[in-house]
């Protein structure tokens, strides 16, 4: 069904009665009065205030699918891109009648988008051809081929002066008024499809991922992407699948895992600096404020290791820690205590004073399920740990109880992970 939600209140209410594909379209118009949605065989328009919806008699009847929606900016004008027969059709949403047809391509709609200035219509087809249309009097100003186009891959910018497009590979920026093209990168040779995400440099500007999971040649490689251009600008390569990284606090060293070994590279040259066996598979790592020390989430629980000195210093347990994912993290800033969590379960040690000592141990009273989650407060005085799965419990460091319980709505099992 199609829930409206009040993000205000957090009341809902189901809109449609029918089951809709997931693949349904979905558009708010400008002003908020409106909300238009089609499953592909039919448009309905819901009016929100007075809760009256209107279903839209398409042209082609039964033969029509649609494909995309568009509102103009002042809200009074719907575009109806289809399937059928490559036309775009323009609604007027107040009278609910169709102001006009555009015979716009020889195949499928496959996007449409009105300009900011809402004078223009901005269509693509499948067919690799684009057409921008002047509303008032429905004719083409420009007829460009783009190539493929993903489906609701257009884009005006906020300023309409240039339009985004997007298919499977390349990212384009064209010429609102003539169609030229300015700028076109490709992705999909730089940044593998089903790629995973391992850390973040910590001025945001670099992402390292691992390299395709499908591919026997790029998934034992670490990439790293430069944020801005979506570019790849180095390789990390491993004997065997990167199972984790991430950079010290200083952005200047990246630590990786692969299988039982762990891996240390200049961030800038990405030269391997060091390597060291830790004797068993690496799942999650961290690393302190300081740089000194080293946390590993193995099957064994987390091992803690001094950096410059490349020898373990402490072995804390972990209940359940071979049930699975889970994660490992610093407190911030001062970096005196290490949280642990793993299905439900978290703990907690104090650095502080020479040996670990443990200082929390929960497990929540709801159930272990779901992923792990864990993140702390920028200023460590707190720690976020999921409680089962759609929960989230907020507990304070130092005195390990609970400040606030942060309750979802229960997803279906299937989805939780």
């Amino acid at each position: 069904n199609l829930w409206l939600v009040d993000l205000a209140t957090g009341e809902s209410q189901s809109l449609a009665a029918d089951e809709i594909r997931s693949s349904a379209h979905l558009v708010f118009s400008g002003d908020g009065r409106w909300l238009c949605w089609s499953d592909g065989t039919q448009v309905v328009l819901y009016e929100r205030e007075a809760g009256d919806e209107f279903i839209l008699s398409l042209p082609g009847g039964d033969r029509m699918r649609v494909s995309d929606l568009a509102f103009s900016p002042n809200s009074q004008l719907l575009a109806v891109g289809t399937n059928s027969n490559g036309s775009v059709e323009i609604w007027d949403v107040e009278s609910r009648r169709v102001a006009g047809v555009l015979p716009a391509h020889h195949a499928d709609v496959a996007s449409v988008q009105f300009a900011p200035d809402g004078r223009t219509l901005l269509s693509a087809g499948i067919d690799g051809a684009m057409k921008l249309w002047e509303i008032e009097r429905r004719l083409v100003s420009v007829d460009t081929n783009l190539g493929r186009v993903n489906p609701g891959g257009l884009f005006y910018r906020p300023d309409g002066r240039e339009i985004i497009t997007t298919n499977r590979s390349t990212l384009s920026l064209r010429d609102a008024t003539s169609g030229r093209l300015l700028y076109k990168t490709k992705t999909e040779a730089e940044i593998p499809p089903f790629q995973v995400f391992l850390a973040a440099a910590p001025d945001g500007s670099q992402l390292l991922t691992l390299g395709n999971p499908r591919d026997e040649e790029s998934r034992d490689l670490a990439l790293l992407i430069d944020v801005e251009s979506g570019k790849t600008v180095g390789r990390i390569e491993h004997n065997s699948t990167c199972d984790a990284a991430v950079f010290n606090e200083q952005g200047t060293q990246i630590f990786t895992a692969s299988g039982d070994q762990v891996f240390v590279w200049d961030a800038l040259s990405l030269e391997q600096i060091a390597a060291w066996p830790c004797g068993d598979d690496i799942v999650f790592m961290a690393v302190s404020p300081d740089g000194v020390r080293l946390a590993l989430g193995t099957a064994d629980g987390v091992e803690l290791w001094d950096i410059s000195a490349q020898r373990p210093v402490a072995q804390l347990s972990v209940e359940k820690a071979r049930e699975g994912r889970w994660f490992v993290g610093f407190q911030p800033i001062h970096g005196n205590y290490l949280a642990a969590a793993i299905r439900g379960q978290l703990v907690v040690w104090d650095l502080s004073r020479g040996d670990p000592t443990e200082v929390i141990r929960s497990t929540s009273p709801r159930g272990i399920s779901g992923p792990p989650l864990l993140m702390w407060s920028p200023d460590g005085s707190k720690v976020v740990t999921a409680g089962n799965g759609y929960d989230l419990e907020v507990r304070d460091v130092v005195t390990g109880e609970v400040v606030a319980t942060l309750i979802g709505d229960a997803v279906p099992e299937s989805s939780r992970d």
